[in-house]
């Protein structure tokens, strides 16, 4: 297969400008994070075979499925924690077959997970409270095999998950499948697919969206495919890809982000496919997997209103100057107690990444002459003032 054969570039291309989430992702060196105003992608966790990671942003931690090494004690599949920072992890939940896909229903206290099963043990679908307890098998069928992809709809208490059919003797025996959240009207909504993988499910907008590695191996045909909440009105968002695996939402922005296993990228495109592009968030992977975003915390969000806009720049302005001891909502964004030109850069990334813009709102440049021509004003005074001569000295 070409993915075995696979070479992986020694270093990273992040393309960070825009960026208005924190993304977590999964390669063959463990679970990575990188952040809107941080260019480095930090390695958070060692892992073995991760196909699945949920973000639970309330409690500050990360949740993913994994699967021990030949050697390990058996079975060795386990739904793992640790913080969104990196450190200690937790099991969560042990002695599990082969799990894959992992969503959260925070509203609810659940952990949702599949299992690709095996020989013993048919596919599935499982959910535990959030420490792991009360765990219950809530979906499987001889229709349903390879269930990988899974995403809560905790607005319309709805599951949704991708699987294979090994039933139907062709190669379109994928599907996508909608089901209450406790295991309950399991129903296929899309069909006639060849391998979906990853899945998300946008509430408001009342679109699911999907991986889909449709074509055979070597083949430029994966894609990422969309679809009404019912199944109705499927589209091809995106074609033209090797094999996307997982994919993640910017909600906030109408961003959609996805892993390419084939390519050892992550990309993203507008949710809308109106005027599609492929920007390269990160290549260089070795074999991505999963993918999960995360609300970034803005900076540059003065008044703490959920965005970084034109009223954070006036307050920027106006605490321009002020040192030893200037706060959050006097302009300081990197919290080092002066106001300064590093403030403005990151209102700057922030206000470029930002969901929401006044239209007569203008960008000035941070290196422009007037920027420049104020820090050297202002620095110029302070140094003046500090060597000036006491008038009584003066004879």
């Amino acid at each position: 297969m070409r993915i075995s054969f696979f070479v992986v570039a020694a270093a990273l291309v992040v393309a960070p400008n825009g960026l208005a989430v924190e993304l977590f992702w999964n390669d063959n060196a463990g679970i990575h994070r990188i952040q809107p105003n941080d260019p480095t992608e930090p390695l958070l966790f060692d892992t073995f075979e991760t196909r699945g990671i949920a973000v639970d942003a309330a409690g500050g931690r990360l949740l993913w499925s994994d699967i021990l090494p030949l050697g390990g004690p058996l079975p060795g599949g386990m739904i793992r924690s640790g913080s969104t920072l990196g450190g200690a992890v937790a099991d969560v939940v042990r002695e599990l077959t082969s799990p894959a896909g992992v969503a959260l229903d925070s509203t609810r206290g659940k952990i949702y997970w599949t299992d690709l099963g095996d020989t013993e043990y048919p596919s599935a679908i499982f959910w535990a409270d959030l420490d792991g307890s009360n765990v219950r098998r809530l979906i499987s069928d001889v229709w349903l095999s390879e269930i990988t992809g899974i995403a809560v709809d905790s607005q319309h208490a709805s599951l949704y998950f991708t699987f294979v059919n090994p039933l139907i003797d062709s190669l379109y025996n994928g599907g996508v499948a909608r089901a209450d959240l406790d295991g309950s009207n399991v129903e296929e909504i899309v069909g006639g697919l060849v391998k979906p993988l990853g899945i998300a499910v946008d509430s408001q907008g009342g679109n699911i969206y999907w991986a889909h590695a449709r074509g055979l191996s070597g083949e430029i045909d994966g894609a990422i495919e969309v679809a009404n909440l019912d199944g109705q009105n499927q589209w091809t968002l995106l074609g033209g890809l090797e094999m996307p695996f997982g994919v993640a939402l910017d909600v906030a922005k109408q961003d959609i982000y996805w892993t390419d296993m084939a390519s050892g990228k992550i990309q993203r495109t507008v949710m809308s496919g109106i005027l599609p592009f492929i920007e390269d968030v990160v290549t260089g992977l070795d074999s991505p997997t999963a993918i999960a975003t995360m609300a970034a915390a803005l900076s540059a969000d003065f008044d703490t209103d959920g965005d970084v806009d034109s009223d954070d720049l006036k307050t920027w302005r106006s605490g321009f100057g002020r040192t030893e001891g200037a706060t959050h909502d006097a302009g300081d964004a990197d919290a080092d107690g002066d106001v300064d030109g590093n403030d403005f850069l990151i209102w700057q990334r922030e206000f470029e990444a930002s969901s929401i813009h006044p239209a007569n709102t203008a960008i000035p440049e941070p290196a422009s002459i007037v920027l420049l021509f104020t820090f050297a004003s202002l620095t110029l005074a302070r140094c003046c003032r500090s060597h000036q001569v006491p008038r009584s000295t003066v004879t």
